[in-house]
This record gives C-alpha cells, sequence and structure tokens, in this order.
C-alpha cells in the first residue's frame, strides 16, 4: 500500500522511475516482524493442545506441530514441503522431529515457526478475526485484519521520494483498504506458509525488499506519481519537514507538561533550547525519586489492568492462562503488551497524520 502526496507542482512528463530517490530506506522498511518466544522444554504434564483451528480442511500434507508463542499450547498447522524442507536446511534434522504423520518442531525452529504464528495470529489478527472460529476468513471477518503495510510518497518537482513507513495498518485506515485487505490469505495456515516464504533470510522480519526488487519498486512509485498527477490532487499547504517540526514540539510540550507533575519546573525557552532525548532522560531521572516512583507504580497498576483486559478481548486467552503466563514467563508481559500497543499505536498514528492534512483528498491510496 502507498500513500500519495503530492507536495508540489509537478507534470507526469517530468517524472520517470530514475526519477526516484531514496530508495534505499522504502527497501529496508519492515512490513511485518516475528514475535519472539521464549520456550523451555516442556515437561509431559504441562503439555497442552490448541482449540486454535488454523484452517477449514489443510491444504498441505505435512501435520506440523509447534507451541503457542502467548500460552505454550501446542497448535498443529500444514507446513507446505518446500517450507518443511527449508526449515530442515535452517536449523538441522534434530529440529524436526517426526511421528508417523505428525512433525513436531523443536528448539529453533519451533521458535522461528511461533514467531510468525503469533504475528499472523494476534499482531495481524487473524485469531480475533474469525469470529465463528472456523478456520477461514470470510470477506466480512477480513476486514477487522490489520495486515495492510503502508508508505507516504511525495512528490518534489520531478523527485519521487517514499518518506515514511508503517505497518499493520485496518482496512478502515486507508480508503482502498478493503480491496487490499480481501486479497489477503483465508487462514492463519495459509499466511503462515506465505509469511515462511517470504522471510528469505530467516531473521523474523518481512522487508520490502523480499517481496520486490528496486527495480519492481521504481516501477511501483513511478506509477503513483503519474497517476497523482492525473488525478490532480490539491496541494497541501505544509511540507513533511514542517510536519516534523510541529511534531517535535508537540512531543516537548508532553514531556513539559509530565515533567511539571513530577515536580520539575520547565520554562519555554529552555523546553525550545533542550532536546526531546534529554528531556526523556530528565523524565526517567525524575522518575526515579520515591514519591515519584509511588505514583508511576499506581499509574502502572491501572494501565496494566486496562492492558490485560485488552489482551483478552484480543487473544481470546482465559483469564487463568494469561495470569499464570504473566507470572511465570518472563517475557509474556513485553510480547502481549507490544501486540496491543503496536496495533493502537499504528492506528493512532495512521489518523493523526491524516488528522494534521487541510485537505483530505491530497492522499492517495493505492495498493503497492
Amino acid at each position: 500500500m502507498i500513500l500519495g502526496l503530492n507536495t508540489h507542482n509537478s507534470n507526469a512528463k517530468n517524472l520517470s522511475p530514475e526519477n526516484v530517490v531514496n530508495i534505499e530506506w522504502l527497501m529496508r522498511s519492515v512490513d511485518y516482524s516475528a514475535l519472539n518466544p521464549n520456550f523451555t522444554e516442556p515437561k509431559a504434564e504441562e503439555l497442552q493442545i490448541s482449540s486454535i483451528k488454523t484452517s477449514n480442511g489443510s491444504a498441505y500434507s505435512n501435520n506440523v506441530y509447534f507451541r503457542d508463542p502467548l500460552n505454550h499450547a501446542y497448535v498443529k498447522v500444514g507446513l507446505s514441503d518446500k517450507n518443511l524442507s527449508n526449515l530442515q536446511n535452517l536449523f538441522g534434522e534434530n529440529s524436526i522431529k517426526r511421528d508417523g504423520d505428525n512433525i513436531l518442531l523443536k528448539g529453533e525452529a519451533e521458535k522461528f515457526v511461533s514467531g510468525w504464528f503469533g504475528d499472523i495470529a494476534y499482531k495481524r489478527g487473524y485469531l480475533g478475526a474469525d469470529i465463528n472460529q472456523d478456520g477461514t476468513l470470510d470477506d466480512d471477518e477480513k476486514l477487522q485484519l490489520t495486515t495492510i503495510p503502508t508508505v507516504l510518497v511525495a512528490v518534489f518537482g520531478n523527485k519521487i521520494q517514499p518518506i515514511a513507513a508503517d505497518n499493520y495498518q485496518r482496512a478502515h485506515a486507508v480508503t482502498d483498504g478493503k480491496e487490499w485487505t480481501l486479497t489477503a490469505p483465508n487462514s492463519i495456515e495459509s499466511a503462515l506458509n506465505q509469511s515462511l516464504e517470504q522471510d528469505k533470510n530467516a531473521d523474523g522480519k518481512i522487508l520490502y525488499n523480499e517481496r520486490r526488487t528496486v527495480k519492481e519498486a521504481k516501477q511501483r512509485l513511478y506509477e503513483i506519481a503519474v497517476e497523482m498527477e492525473k488525478r490532480r490532487l490539491p496541494i497541501p499547504d505544509f511540507a513533511p519537514l514542517e510536519m516534523m517540526e510541529e511534531n517535535a514540539k508537540m512531543l516537548k510540550k508532553s514531556l513539559q507538561e509530565q515533567l511539571s507533575k513530577e515536580g520539575v519546573k520547565l520554562s519555554d525557552k529552555t523546553l525550545e533550547s533542550t532536546s526531546v532525548q534529554d528531556l526523556q532522560s530528565m523524565l526517567d531521572n525524575a522518575k526515579g525519586n520515591p514519591k515519584a516512583k509511588q505514583t508511576q507504580d499506581t499509574n502502572n497498576q491501572q494501565e496494566q489492568t486496562d492492558i490485560f483486559s485488552q489482551i483478552q478481548n484480543l487473544t481470546k486467552l482465559p483469564k487463568d492462562t494469561l495470569e499464570k503466563n504473566l507470572a511465570n514467563n518472563p517475557n509474556f508481559e513485553d510480547e502481549v503488551i507490544s501486540i496491543v500497543k503496536e496495533i493502537t499505536q499504528n492506528v493512532d498514528n495512521f489518523y493523526q497524520s491524516t488528522n494534521t492534512q487541510p485537505k483530505q483528498e491530497a492522499m492517495l491510496d493505492v495498493q503497492v
């Protein structure tokens, strides 16, 4: 998905794929990222089988089992021959244990596949979107997914430049999000097989350059620029640099207010001359005193209560399962909080960026 922003007068006749600049940055941008499970060798009495249905009739012959990164229950997913072969090559024969028609993933192979399962089921929202829990998403259910990666592209004269990237957007957050979302895989199993293939270097990230070559990316951005000129989008009265400066001012003001609550008063003149990083350090130090820590602990408890409710709604995990994992798994809290915050923050960021624009029609949303 690309959001096109025509910031200066341009002419389609003067544009070409060679006019695309800063393409290296776009190629390194992240579309999706896997979770990082924390597994230990399971004890026999702790073994659980997940009730999550990952497909409605598997299209793959390899019945593979691995643990869910959040509740550690074993999930069954069909993997393609190609993906299973890649796992063996990457992690060795000992990472795969066969028992008749069933295959158990172990060690780093299990963590790798489980991490991508977590991204798809929870961050992209496949589990929550499957309302009837039949393992397959219909078109209405797909609209609940957070699967849309986006890039904001600007045209300056005859220069075409990607200037920002975001991911995990909902369909309603962009004008053609419905069209994009409906092309997404219709099951966790299909999406998992696709992601395992796309993560070519097995680093737990799917980058833009793992989906397109530089030549293809330049051609696509050029097509968007031409489309923008054809639609003759109005020119907004701001530039990306001005947006960044305004965002920095807002962030500084927020930090000033937080510091004031901690007993640290800053004048507007001091605020203007102090960097965001230094202000954040001052706030961290201010929160280190006992009184500030007591206030912060109270706030944290309320935040954890709110987040706990969000986690239950998002993951559909039972309350006792969440409580057990939060108490016994040191990485569990970080993982689930990151899921909730990443999705909500990305959606909030998108709306904040679009709401700062004087004219909504200046945006061009197309599949990339």
